[in-house]
């Protein structure tokens, strides 16, 4: 990543809308954006990988008015970074996936700052805006952190 230059990031749950996480995810390619997936936790799931459910949109009956080619489609992501703290267990951080250790959630950790920060975050739907409410954000964990960091620093959600 060229932290000079905007960075996205994608909030990922297990379960998305394979709509939205695939149509923004090709307008991103198409702009020619930075962007990568992170979690809240543990990413070991599946190697990382997370997909989108088929079909399975949050709201059904406009989202197959507005575009045929998202039927039957199944998106695949993998976590390039995992929400974390510095040691203090209260600077937001990020951890490379490749270097993420459950068992030492900290090693490798890098401070989420201004000049290491994302341009934008999205959080798309599925089970995602329940995850994040009920458990991610509002139990003051790692994720939580990182997006109370974000608003701090006056990007765009």
């Amino acid at each position: 990543i060229d932290w000079s230059r905007p960075v996205h990031a994608l909030v990922m749950d297990f379960k998305g809308d394979s709509m939205q996480v695939g149509m923004l995810l090709e307008r991103l390619e198409l702009r020619g954006e930075q962007y990568v997936c992170i979690a809240a936790g543990n990413p070991s799931f599946n190697g990382g990988w997370h997909f989108t459910a088929v079909n399975d949109f949050e709201h059904l009956a406009e989202q197959r008015n507005l575009n045929d080619g998202w039927q039957n489609v199944r998106v695949w992501t993998r976590v390039g970074y995992v929400c974390s703290t510095l040691e203090d267990g209260t600077t937001p951080a990020l951890v490379p996936r490749a270097a993420f250790d459950p068992a030492a959630k900290t090693v490798g950790a890098i401070a989420v700052t201004a000049d290491r920060c994302f341009a934008t975050l999205f959080f798309t739907g599925g089970l995602m805006p329940h995850t994040l409410n009920a458990t991610a954000v509002a139990d003051g964990g790692a994720l939580g952190l990182v997006v109370a960091r974000h608003l701090e620093l006056n990007k765009t959600i």
